[in-house]
């Protein structure tokens, strides 16, 4: 389990102010558990997220992963094999000649012996719809293609906990569709009975409120504070409250509040 309690993250700018990027936050991932975590730009989500894997210390608070705090240098390296992270922009993370270097790359890191690597390899070739490409290099691949790869890449190693740090914001619409489809397929794939893993606790960032319609919480954050934790329907019910702060919510929960509550809500 993940324990994020009181988080606070703040810096100072280069004219002396003091601000608070992540602003006193508490909350918990379950194992298994798939969390989507929305709000405005600059709202804090991705020094939250770079929390998560101690690629971002508490200024105070505590972040705990399986136990393990992420101020703890001595196992940091395992804390960051717990937690899995995909970045927004894949070409930050692809390092390797081909795709299924790219996939088998941590792996070797991890010393995962030649046999159990080919078949993870090839697994996560088939999952994430990369087969066709085991032998191109990553640059040559479309933007939807390399994000699956990072994903691939990540997943392959078999993480407690993925973060995904808006993974689809330079996507386009079809691209994007996918990348949240092959997210939840993967999840779903580790949840089968008889699985060698335990399926990994989810958080998907991202500006786009329908995309964790499918998943089993949603967190807003608002300048650094967390202001719900709720269902996905629970959160767009209140479209209101979710204007005040500038997200649109899906068009299915804005038609129902239209007709429940008549053209008010749509001025």
């Amino acid at each position: 389990m993940i324990v994020v309690d009181e988080l606070v993250v703040e810096y100072v700018t280069q004219t002396g102010e003091h601000v608070r990027a992540v602003d006193g936050v508490s909350f918990t991932l379950h194992p298994g558990e798939k969390v989507g975590l929305i709000g405005p730009n600059g709202c804090g989500k991705t020094t939250l997220a770079r929390c998560l894997n101690a690629l971002i210390l508490p200024s105070s608070g505590r972040v705990e992963v399986d136990g393990i705090d992420t101020r703890d240098e001595t196992r940091r390296l395992e804390l960051r094999q717990r937690v899995g992270m995909v970045f927004q922009n894949p070409d930050n993370q692809l390092v390797a000649a081909t795709v299924e270097r790219e996939i088998a790359f941590g792996l070797e890191n991890l010393g995962v012996p030649w046999e159990q690597m080919q078949r993870l390899v090839d697994e996560a070739l088939r999952q994430f719809d990369l087969e066709r490409y085991r032998k191109h290099p990553p640059h040559l691949l479309s933007g939807g293609e390399k994000q699956r790869l990072a994903l691939a890449a990540v997943s392959a190693m078999r993480p407690h906990y993925l973060i995904l740090d808006e993974p689809t914001s330079l996507l386009d619409p079809v691209s994007r569709e996918e990348i949240v489809e092959s997210v939840l397929r993967f999840a779903a794939s580790a949840a089968d009975p008889g699985r060698e893993h335990n399926p990994p606790g989810v958080v998907l960032i991202t500006q786009f409120p329908e995309e964790v319609l499918a998943l089993d919480r949603v967190l807003v954050m608002h300048r650094g504070r967390l202001i719900a934790d709720d269902s996905p329907k629970g959160i767009f019910s209140r479209v209101d409250r979710l204007r005040e702060i500038g997200l649109e919510p899906p068009v299915e929960f804005l038609a129902e509040a239209i007709w429940r509550e008549g053209p008010s809500v749509h001025d």
